[in-house]
């Protein structure tokens, strides 16, 4: 998503407003200037992000390093993307929080005004074989993409829209081992992305169906206008 946003940013210079449910940290700690590599975060955390624990768990290392990295990405993209030439903003919000997505979006249009565009690739993989999937699994998984996009297009004032791009997969049509939640995810915004493209007659709409490499672009499922 960040790397289309770029792409957009250095063609047309819009001005773009990032939504993620990381919340931004004013900065970080000291212990962790100048590292970088994953290998490396994982290793500073071990060392200080547990002053009261002598044997930190894997999952809990992981966790806050990945927390950290996330953290990283936040403040990079948006310099890249001024870099290109956008006005750039993040928002820190839960996109499947009705409520939130709602206060969130009604701040931009009383501040930047209309919103012209949405580009939804939110998305979350809990890959597992069917019969041992959990409920649970499943269930974030598919909210993730498809509670996030209704949540969205709840809040967003639909006439006001020239284009909406959804990031589904490949595995949406073909389907792929361990992945029947984020198959059935992808579906339905293939199927959303055609309801909206015969709904919204000024709005281009498609759903990119992303193969499994990087930049590997797979086929827009939708009819586009």
């Amino acid at each position: 998503t960040a790397e289309s946003a770029l792409a957009l940013a250095r063609r047309y210079r819009p001005t773009l407003v990032l939504l993620g449910r990381t919340t931004l940290l004013d900065c970080e700690p000291d212990w962790l200037a100048g590292i970088e590599t994953d290998r490396e975060i994982k290793a500073a955390v071990r060392a200080n992000g547990f002053p009261n624990e002598d044997r930190p768990k894997p999952a809990q290392i992981n966790r806050i390093a990945k927390d950290y990295m996330a953290q990283r990405q936040i403040r990079r993209n948006p310099q890249r993307l001024a870099a290109a030439g956008s006005q750039v903003s993040y928002r820190s919000v839960d996109v499947c929080d009705d409520a939130a997505v709602c206060s969130v979006l009604d701040e931009v249009r009383s501040t930047l005004g209309p919103i012209r565009g949405l580009i939804h690739g939110a998305g979350m993989l809990q890959d597992s074989l069917i019969r041992i999937k959990t409920p649970a699994q499943f269930a974030l998984v598919l909210d993730t993409k498809v509670g996030g996009l209704r949540s969205l297009l709840g809040a967003l004032r639909l006439d006001d829209l020239r284009h909406v791009l959804l990031f589904s997969s490949v595995s949406g049509r073909c389907g792929n081992q361990g992945q029947a939640d984020y198959s059935a995810a992808n579906e339905v915004l293939n199927k959303v992305a055609q309801q909206l493209a015969a709904r919204l007659p000024d709005c281009r709409v498609a759903s990119l169906n992303w193969g499994p490499w990087d930049g590997e672009i797979g086929r827009a499922s939708c009819r586009e206008r």
